[in-house]
């Protein structure tokens, strides 16, 4: 006969741990200066605490105390946080699939509903850990497939009986004004609508015959079918991912985002010029400004945290600085970290017809320091400049310590 004791060893042993968390992923815990704080401010429980930067931990987190909601999982920009039993990948591709995109949370036992599972595609609405676990690109994939995404949110209920409401509301209400604003970007007419729980599911209306948009649509489910194949290995934690391999530097999530908007932007966008609604930006996606201030050090490239900037020398001897808008997670990293505080970091106003393609930031021709003789990169279409980094330095320390006019 087991004993009780045993039988609760047993049980925690059984135990999966509900969150895990990545600290190669993270901002803070690799990127010197990084003040990313999503994952504790929208944390429900407060098991994720932060301190200082520092090289021992600047994040700290209790997966004991999780509550399961996965919020940090969905708010994260680099996938630092995982929770075990949902998969974005095995979701998208349940969309693909046919199933409903109607999301419910777990809680809410008077709005029906099933579990995400493997089974087929369902009218029902889907139950997820929390509203608050949907991320852009799954509301964005959904949109784009079906037309409409519900969100079933019982608001008298929510409030009385879950006391992590208001994080979760915050959380969803960021991840659905984010994808709107991407929708909204990218010309695609889909709502992401709240939906009272006794409100019945609506099929989004379609027009008869073959129209451009309908064509737009079915390049989106292509690229997101291809997506969803590649996320679920890559998302799922398990005993298949190797602890010592480095994590990729573009999310997954964004990788799959950028397939799906692909066939967009292909379609709208063929010439590098803007073609959006006057003011429509995108704080998904961010564009680089670089001042006559840059050196091209390229401190800004080794510290991007998704490789969106990159220094490359070509065969003539000229130096370019390349950026990649759909890799941006506008987080300012390079400009925090940049010594000329040269460069600055806002919402996309555009993306390339290919939404992974580099573009120019800037070009350098190489020169010669006016002062000491060592070589420097002069900054193609800016003013010429006579000192290099070093010695310009000097200048601006020597004027700050014994301003002229002074003895």
């Amino acid at each position: 006969m087991i004993s009780l004791s045993l039988w609760r060893l047993l049980e925690k042993l059984n135990e999966a741990p509900a969150l895990r968390f990545d600290p190669r992923r993270c901002l803070r815990t690799n990127r010197k200066g990084a003040t990313c704080r999503r994952c504790a401010d929208n944390c429900p429980a407060g098991i994720i605490t932060l301190s200082p930067p520092s090289p021992a931990s600047p994040v700290s987190v209790d997966p004991e105390k999780c509550s399961g909601c996965g919020i940090c999982a969905g708010i994260c920009p680099t996938e630092a946080f995982a929770l075990a039993g949902y998969s974005p990948g095995r979701l998208l591709g349940a969309l693909q699939a046919g199933q409903k995109a109607r999301f419910v949370c777990r809680k809410d036992s008077t709005a029906g509903g099933r579990a995400l599972a493997g089974s087929a595609a369902s009218t029902e609405a889907t139950r997820l850990p929390s509203l608050g676990c949907l991320d852009e690109t799954v509301l964005v994939g959904a949109a784009v497939l079906q037309g409409r995404v519900d969100l079933v949110v019982s608001d008298d209920r929510c409030a009385t009986t879950c006391e992590f409401a208001p994080h979760c509301r915050r959380a969803l209400e960021l991840a659905r004004s984010r994808a709107q604003a991407i929708l909204d970007f990218l010309g695609v007419k889909a709502q992401i609508a709240l939906a009272p729980a006794d409100d019945p599911p609506t099929s989004p209306k379609r027009s008869g015959g073959s129209s451009r948009k309908e064509f737009l649509a079915l390049l989106g489910r292509n690229a997101l079918q291809a997506g969803a194949q590649l996320l679920p290995p890559l998302l799922v934690p398990g005993p298949s991912r190797s602890e010592e391999a480095p994590a990729p530097a573009v999310p997954v999530k964004r990788r799959v985002l950028l397939e799906i908007v692909g066939p967009f932007l292909a379609a709208h966008n063929r010439s590098w010029e803007p073609w959006q609604q006057e003011g429509a930006t995108s704080d998904f996606f961010g564009q680089v400004d670089l001042s006559g201030q840059c050196d091209a050090c390229g401190v800004c490239a080794l510290v991007c945290p998704t490789g969106a900037l990159s220094k490359l020398e070509a065969e003539n001897g000229s130096l370019n600085l390349w950026h990649r808008p759909g890799y941006c997670l506008n987080c300012g990293t390079c400009a925090r970290a940049c010594p000329r505080r040269a460069i600055a970091v806002r919402p996309a106003r555009n993306l390339p017809p290919t939404a992974d393609a580099p573009v120019l930031a800037a070009g350098f021709e190489p020169g010669r320091c006016g002062a000491c003789g060592g070589p420097l990169w002069q900054r193609r279409l800016s003013p010429p400049r006579s000192l290099c980094a070093q010695c310009q330095t000097r200048i601006d320390l020597i004027n700050h310590l014994w301003p002229q006019g002074q003895k």
